[in-house]
Parts: C-alpha cells; structure tokens; sequence
C-alpha cells in the first residue's frame, strides 16, 4: 500500500541535478509516484530550468526560497567568523552561507515557519525523505523506503559510527547542550551509549553513536511533528547551534531520536552498488605548478569560482 509521503530535495547544484533525478526515477520512483520537492535556496534555477524538470518528471515541483538568518544571531556570531576553529580557517568562509541555511532548514522540516514555504507543500504528509543531489540510485530497489516507518521513527540508506576529524570542529557545546536539555525536561534517555555518554563533558564522545547517512534519510513526520520534537527544536533554534557552531541537521534530528527511543534508527544497508552519494569524477587543475584549491570542475568554467560548496 502506498503510503501518505513525499520526497524532499534541496538543490544546488544544477549540473549534476538532471542525472540524479534520472536514476532516482529510473530506479525507484517511476514505481511509486511520490510526489517530489525540490527546493532551491542558492537562487541557482532560471524559470527555463523550472519548467523542464517539472515537465520532464512526474510528480515533481521546484520551489523557489528565500532564507535568511533567525533574528537574534549577530554576524560575529556566525560559524564563518569562528577563525579560532581549524576547520572554519581552512574550509568553511563567508560563502558557505547556504550550508547554515540548509542545516537549519532540514533541521526544522517539520516545523518550518520563518521561510513561509514548506507548509504549504509537505504539511499534509506523514512521511517524509530528505534526499541530497549527489545521491544516486544506481541499480533498482524494488522495495519501498518508507515502509519501515510503520515501526521506526528515523531510516536511512547507510548508518555508521563516523569518525571524520573534522567532526569535533562541528560539535562545539552540542554535549553540554544536550546533557542540559536532558536535565531540565527530565529525559529518560532511551539510548543506553548516550547515557553513558552524558556523563562527560567531551565533545568528541558523540562521535561514538551511530548515525544516519544524511544524504537519504526518511523521517515519520507523526513523531517529528510532535510536541517533544516541538520543544526540543526550539530549543536548539533558540541556542542557533546550527548557524554558530554548524551542529548538523543529521546530528540534531538523531540525538532526539536516540534520547526518546529505544527502537530508534533503521539502516537499509544499501551497498554502494545501489546506492552511493555521488558528484561527478574531476581532475585537480594546476596553477603555476600548485593544486587549485578548486577541485570540482563543473560544466560551466564561468561558474568555477562562484560555486558555493553544499
């Protein structure tokens, strides 16, 4: 039975968008029809661009959004200006903007309000998956990804104990926060690591919980819709841990579910012949003998130095 569920893209990167919704199509969603949303923040589709994927596939519409900074963060206060951070010093500036937008947006996708847009198109759902423009279904999948939710809260393509170095440089005062908010709504932690891990005040411990892909995942939107979900996104919005310290939207949505339920995570396992977060293969590009710090090399050599990495 099909269920009452939509699939949310955020999009920007328009040269790699036509082969992704090809294979997603081709590969799962020409089978179930679910209605798809794609949301451009980065201002990066024309109204010709528009018109051609909502021409070309089924079910699917381009929306176009206007994000802006929450009221009450200060400039000084954005993860860009933390230069006392390694890896905003090195790879995180002024132009990365979208990131924090995209961070907060997929953090609250339930809830959103400040952007006047999701309501009106996802509100009516009780499933919802978040899908990246870089994730490729590369062989069929002939089951359906949101049966799961019928007993889960969160799935997802992959999930894993990551430990990426720069993950710490992402987390500041997300420990002490949550251990807070534990403390003062008196949360039973369903989580037996995470119990152990709020017993101190290392960071780099979160490192030690499973995670969701973040590229695919699919939310039962009757449990993020709920009034502890409310509360608690609330409260991260009002502590702006997305916009100063660029606390992940996977971060934020699974530390709640790892905090409520004890069943909390579903991992499809999907091996990398399935299904793998892709961009297109590049070659480095040499200057005077030295790397371009600029990799990605995209259709457009016009665009080389514009691009705002996702």
């Amino acid at each position: 039975m099909k269920h009452n569920a939509a699939v949310l893209m955020i999009s920007g990167r328009r040269e790699i968008l036509p082969k992704t919704l090809d294979l997603f199509y081709n590969n799962w969603n020409n089978k179930y029809n679910y209605p798809v949303f794609i949301y451009d923040i980065d201002d990066v589709y024309s109204k010709k661009d528009i018109s051609f994927y909502e021409t070309k596939y089924s079910n699917l519409k381009l929306i176009k959004i206007i994000p802006k900074i929450p009221s009450g963060i200060k400039d000084e206060e954005l993860f860009y200006n933390r230069k006392y951070n390694r890896y905003v010093k090195k790879k995180f500036d002024k132009r990365r903007l979208g990131y924090l937008h995209m961070i907060y947006f997929k953090s609250n996708m339930s809830l959103f309000g400040e952007w006047k847009c999701e309501n009106k198109y996802l509100a009516k759902y009780d499933y919802l998956m978040i899908i990246d423009d870089d994730s490729w279904f590369k062989e069929k999948i002939e089951f359906d990804l949101f049966d799961k939710l019928n007993e889960f809260p969160l799935a997802t393509a992959v999930s894993g104990i990551y430990k990426d170095k720069n993950l710490s440089k992402t987390r500041e005062k997300l420990l002490k926060f949550i251990k807070s908010y534990v403390d003062k709504e008196k949360v039973d932690v369903k989580n037996r690591k995470l119990r152990d891990i709020l017993k101190f005040e290392d960071d780099d411990l979160l490192t030690d919980l499973t995670y969701s892909v973040g590229n695919l995942d699919l939310f039962n939107l009757k449990i993020f819709k709920s009034e502890k979900y409310k509360k608690y996104i609330k409260s991260v919005n009002d502590f702006g841990g997305q916009y100063k310290y660029r606390w992940g939207d996977i971060e934020i949505t699974n530390l709640f579910v790892h905090m409520y339920y004890k069943k909390g995570i579903y991992s499809y396992d999907l091996p990398d012949e399935i299904y793998e977060a892709k961009i297109p293969d590049v070659k480095p590009v040499y200057f005077w003998g030295k790397k371009n710090h600029f990799l990605r090399i995209f259709s457009k050599i016009t665009n080389l130095f514009n691009f705002k990495k996702y």
